[in-house]
């Protein structure tokens, strides 16, 4: 669905969560995919009670692939989104409507995967709101 959206734009719905996918230029190197195995599979959420729905943008080397309003629900919930992208360094930039923002970069050589974790957090005493990002070569585990 994502693959196709990124070629037409569209609005998915998973749970509560409301993501708006932009269309992408043509044959874009950074991309959404349907592929099972992709380079890069990033997982979204919002962990904040506090904040609910929150707003997340994000881009990966000044593509934009998200643009979204994230809800908490069971503060157990990620969304993954599958991406192709090409070997080689590549910087993640995200913010959200509360001002939290991120910038990060990572590297993938040629046949390797990833999985990220993008999580935004905010637990009402603190003044800071925060975008965390995790990056790994393993599949990631939740409990």
């Amino acid at each position: 669905m994502a693959a196709l959206c990124a070629v037409t734009g569209c609005t998915i719905e998973s749970g509560e969560t409301v993501l708006r996918v932009t269309p992408l230029p043509e044959d874009p190197e950074i991309r959404f995919t349907s592929d099972d195995e992709p380079p890069l599979t990033l997982y979204l959420s919002n962990q904040s009670f506090e904040d609910d729905p929150v707003l997340l943008t994000l881009s990966i080397d000044s593509v934009a692939l998200i643009d979204g309003r994230f809800y908490v629900e069971s503060q157990h919930n990620w969304l993954a989104a599958l991406i192709e992208l090409p070997p080689g360094e590549h910087t993640i930039t995200a913010a959200s409507d509360s001002g939290a923002t991120l910038t990060e970069t990572f590297e993938i050589s040629p046949q390797q995967r990833l999985w990220a974790l993008l999580d935004y957090w905010y637990d009402g005493t603190s003044r800071s709101r925060k975008l965390t990002w995790f990056v790994s070569d393993e599949p990631v585990a939740f409990g």
